[in-house]
């Protein structure tokens, strides 16, 4: 094979680049890029690799069923990971074609605490996964000298021994629940502040402790007026992981498989439908946990469903009250172009992109397209109507 950038070197003066070759039934490999203007070229040998059986389990030993699992093959690379089988009625899956070095895992589940870089050595074919039950703190804020529900308030959950300025979730009505369902930090206070009264802090919690009651007083400000104590706070939401799943079909209600599913604007990484035409992506979007990476959810977002080689297509609106779809594809939009130099010399090296717009906005990704010596090439499955 043979990779082109045209890019400048510059682009490597932080990182060093790396290629990493994958293929069906064997365990990934890479390697680093020796930046030269004729670099040496790079031999791959895959191996088979081994399979892993692993079991997730309760604190009390119960198989948890319907687990996400994710692992990084490279446990130096974040950037590089591949989405598995949910867990079975037994809380078991495998990880198939791990090579003989460390990888990371990744497991989530609904109403547990997401595990994150739990690390298989070279030498383990079967690993037990302990998740711990969701953590749910929850209290009251009060007028220290009346006792009384301080009417809104916000509540601001702190990474401890660290220094921030985090932005509050706000709540009303005197009382609040915040629920930690994804966090690499054990040890967290919260901070608990309101118009009219000082910011009070509560002591270290380790979210292995488990749920708990956390009651703040505030004391009153020196510039305290009756009037505009406890006004409202603008509101501040957490962020909160996503699963979206679908099928994709034909107008013959047949499955498409390698269809590429896509987001615009941006909420998750690619993916391709399995053989029975199903998908899932996991994105990240606004709502009330803890300890997750936040992405804005724009006015309108659609899910993108290409077939290129089939030449289906389509794009659907995403709801946000809905995580399961079905989608039909049908004929798409085929562009026929053209890329040529200011003598009319075609460019085959070119790179393509093609922008989805909605909005005011367009949202613009590289579409890999075969582009000939002439500049000729050719964009399949274009969603009809966009």
């Amino acid at each position: 094979f043979e990779l082109v950038n045209s890019g400048d070197r510059s682009d490597y003066d932080r990182e060093v680049p790396t290629i990493i070759v994958e293929a069906p039934g064997y365990a990934p490999e890479k390697k680093v890029v020796d930046i030269a203007p004729k670099p040496d070229p790079l031999e791959f040998k895959l191996s088979r690799g081994r399979n892993i059986k692993c079991h997730v389990v309760d604190s009390r030993g119960n198989p948890l069923t319907g687990g996400w699992t994710v692992i990084q093959p490279f446990a130096d690379n974040r950037d590089y990971d591949v989405w598995l089988d949910d867990t079975d009625s037994k809380g078991d899956f495998i990880i198939p074609n791990v090579a003989e070095r460390d990888v990371k895992l990744t497991v989530g589940k609904s109403g547990f605490l997401t595990i994150r870089d739990y690390i298989i050595g070279p030498a383990e074919n079967e690993v037990t996964v302990q998740m711990m039950r969701t953590l749910t703190i929850q209290g009251t804020v009060t007028d220290a000298v009346t006792g009384k529900l301080i009417p809104n308030f916000g509540i601001a959950a702190i990474y401890s021994r660290r220094s921030s300025n985090e932005r509050p979730i706000v709540f009303s009505d005197g009382k609040y629940e915040l629920s930690f369902d994804e966090t690499s930090a054990l040890t967290w206070h919260l901070q608990a502040s309101a118009v009219g009264y000082e910011q009070v802090e509560s002591e270290e919690f380790n979210i292995e402790e488990g749920s708990k009651v956390i009651n703040f007083k505030l004391p009153r400000s020196s510039d305290f007026e009756e009037k505009s104590a406890g006004q409202t706070f603008q509101v501040t939401r957490g962020p909160s992981v996503r699963i979206i799943t679908g099928v994709v079909k034909d107008e013959k209600d047949q499955p498409v498989k390698n269809a590429v599913i896509s987001t615009r604007p941006w909420l998750a990484e690619d993916t391709l439908t399995n053989d029975e035409g199903k998908f899932r992506i996991r994105s990240t979007i606004n709502s009330g946990s803890v300890g997750t990476r936040s992405s804005s959810l724009q006015e309108t977002t659609y899910i993108l469903a290409r077939q290129k080689e089939r030449n289906l297509s389509a794009a659907i609106q995403l709801d946000e009250k809905t995580d399961n779809y079905e989608i039909t594809l049908s004929p798409g939009i085929i562009f026929s172009c053209k890329v040529v130099d200011v003598n009319g010399v075609g460019i085959p090296s070119a790179d393509i992109s093609l922008g989805f717009w909605i909005s005011d906005g367009g949202y613009v990704s590289r579409d890999p397209t075969s582009i000939d010596s002439q500049g000729n090439f050719e964009i399949k499955a274009i969603p009809s109507g966009y």
